[in-house]
C-alpha cells in the first residue's frame, strides 16, 4: 500500500503566491515518489482579479481539492484576508471529514492557525504531524509593530502556536537562525526541525549575462532607460516585511546618476512608495504591477541588479525566497537588510553583491558600481555559482520527501501504537 499524505494549505496555483508554488512543488515531488498526495487548498484569492480554478483535480497519484472562497479575494483589506482565513480553515475542515485516513498531516504556515488544525486532525487520525513554516507569526507581525493586533490576540496566538508545536512530530524551516528562534521561542527541540534551504521559484538559469540580452529584454518590456543605464530591479511584495522605501529614499540620493530603479509587485507598503514617488518628484523610479511570469522573465533578464528586502530585526522569522531566482539568473544581489542576515553573510562570502539596510548606503553601493561595472559581471557569475551550490531545487525537493515520506513509512508500520517523535535526521 502507498504511503497517503494529507496537505493543507491556502495557496495553490493556478494562485500566485509564492507559497503556494511552493506546495505544490512538494505535493509534486511526494506523488512522484510514490505517495499517495491530496493536497486540500482554497480557490485562488490572493489577487483581488483572481479567477476559480477546478473544485477537483487528478494528476496521477496528486489529488487537488479547492475549498470554495467566495468574493474573500484579495490582500488589501485586512478584513477580507482575515475572513478568507476563516472561511478557508473551516472548509477544509468540513472536507478533511470526507477523506481516506491519511498516513501523515502536513501543513504550512498558510493560513495563520493552520498548524492548528493539522495537530487537531492529526490527533484525529492518530497519525504523525509535519508542519513546514517558512514564516513564522504572529512574531513578525510583533516585531513589526503592526497594529492591527492587540498584545492580548498575540498572546493567545502565541499559544495556539506553541500547542501546535508541541503536536509536530517533524517542523521544517528554512535557516538555521529560523530553528534557533523556533527552540528559543517555542520550546521545539532542535532534533524535531530540519532546516532545508528555499530553492529557486522559478529556476532562471537559461537567462543570458550578456549586454544584448538586457538590451532586448529592456526593448521588448518597453522600459525608459538609455543605454549607459545602470537597472535595478526589485520584484516581489511590498509588505509589512519589506521596507521598500528604502529604495525609494536611495533614489532620490542618487538622482543625478544614470540609475533606474523599476519596482513591480504590491502589498501594504506600496501606497507609501506612490506617495514618495510624488513627494520627492521620483523621476529616475518606476513603479509596476505584478507581472506575468513572462514578464517577469523578462524583467530580471533586463536588470544589471536584482534587489531584495528584510526589515532589519526580522532576520531570524523569514527569508526573502526572491533572492534565489534572482541567483539563478545569474544576477548579482542588493540585500537591503541587516548585514547579518543570512543572505547578506552569503553574498559577503561568495562576492555575489551587496547589502546595507539604509538608503545612504544603498547610495554609496550604486556610486560605486556606476564606476566600476565590471563588479556586476563578476558578482553576477558568483551569484549563478552559489545558486547552483547551494539552492537548486531536486536536491532540497529530496530532502523533503524523504523526510515525510520516512516519517510516514515509520508510524505506518506501527499502527497500534501512538506516534512519537521521530527526528528528521541531518
Amino acid at each position: 500500500m502507498p504511503i497517503r499524505i494529507l496537505v493543507l494549505n491556502q495557496y495553490y496555483p493556478p494562485d500566485v503566491a509564492a507559497t503556494g508554488t511552493v506546495v505544490a512543488t512538494i505535493c509534486e515531488a511526494l506523488a512522484d515518489a510514490g505517495a499517495e498526495v491530496l493536497a486540500i487548498v482554497g480557490q485562488p484569492s490572493y489577487l483581488d482579479e483572481a479567477h476559480d480554478a477546478p473544485d477537483h483535480e487528478v494528476f496521477g497519484r496528486l489529488t487537488i481539492r479547492r475549498i470554495p472562497m467566495g468574493r474573500l479575494r484579495g490582500r488589501q483589506r485586512f478584513v477580507t484576508r482575515f475572513l478568507g482565513y476563516l472561511r478557508f480553515l473551516y472548509g477544509a475542515w468540513r472536507a478533511t471529514t470526507r477523506v481516506q485516513q491519511p498516513d501523515v498531516v502536513v501543513t504550512f504556515h498558510n493560513p495563520p492557525l493552520l498548524a492548528t488544525l493539522g495537530s487537531l486532525l492529526a490527533r484525529r487520525f492518530n497519525v504523525p504531524f509535519v508542519y513546514i513554516v517558512q514564516d513564522i507569526h504572529p512574531d513578525i507581525l510583533a516585531r513589526t509593530g503592526w497594529p492591527g493586533l492587540p498584545r492580548w490576540l498575540i498572546w493567545v496566538w502565541r499559544r495556539v502556536n506553541r500547542a501546535a508545536f508541541a503536536k509536530a512530530q517533524l517542523v521544517i524551516t528554512l535557516t538555521d537562525v529560523m530553528r534557533d528562534h523556533l527552540t528559543a521561542a517555542y520550546g521545539v527541540p532542535g532534533t524535531n526541525i530540519a532546516v532545508i534551504p528555499m530553492w529557486s521559484q522559478p529556476d532562471l538559469g537559461h537567462i543570458r549575462p550578456d549586454v544584448g540580452a538586457k538590451t532586448e529584454a529592456r526593448r521588448r518590456l518597453r522600459l525608459p532607460v538609455q543605454p549607459d543605464d545602470l537597472v535595478i530591479v526589485h520584484a516581489g511584495n511590498m509588505g509589512v516585511m519589506h521596507p521598500v522605501e528604502t529604495l525609494a529614499s536611495a533614489a532620490a540620493l542618487v538622482r543625478d546618476l544614470p540609475v533606474r530603479f523599476f519596482l513591480a509587485g504590491d502589498g501594504a507598503r506600496r501606497k507609501r512608495i506612490e506617495d514618495l514617488v510624488r513627494e520627492l518628484d521620483l523621476r529616475n523610479l518606476h513603479l509596476m504591477p505584478y507581472q506575468s511570469t513572462h514578464n517577469f522573465e523578462l524583467l530580471v533578464e533586463a536588470a544589471d541588479i536584482c534587489a531584495v528586502v528584510l526589515q532589519v530585526g526580522l532576520e531570524d522569522l523569514c527569508l526573502p525566497s526572491r533572492a534565489m531566482t534572482f541567483m539563478s539568473a545569474g544576477r548579482p544581489i542588493l540585500a537591503i537588510m541587516d548585514k547579518n542576515a543570512p543572505i547578506s553573510r552569503e553574498l559577503a562570502q561568495a562576492a555575489a553583491g551587496w547589502s546595507s539596510a539604509t538608503a545612504e548606503g544603498v547610495a554609496e553601493i550604486l556610486r560605486m558600481l556606476v564606476g566600476a561595472r565590471h563588479r556586476l559581471a563578476e558578482a553576477g557569475e558568483s551569484a549563478r555559482g552559489l545558486h547552483a551550490d547551494a539552492y537548486r531545487l531536486q536536491p532540497l525537493v529530496r530532502r523533503y520527501t524523504e523526510l515525510i515520506i520516512g516519517l510516514a513509512s515509520t508510524a505506518s508500520s506501527q499502527p497500534h501504537l501512538p506516534p512519537t517523535r521521530t527526528p528528521p535526521g541531518s
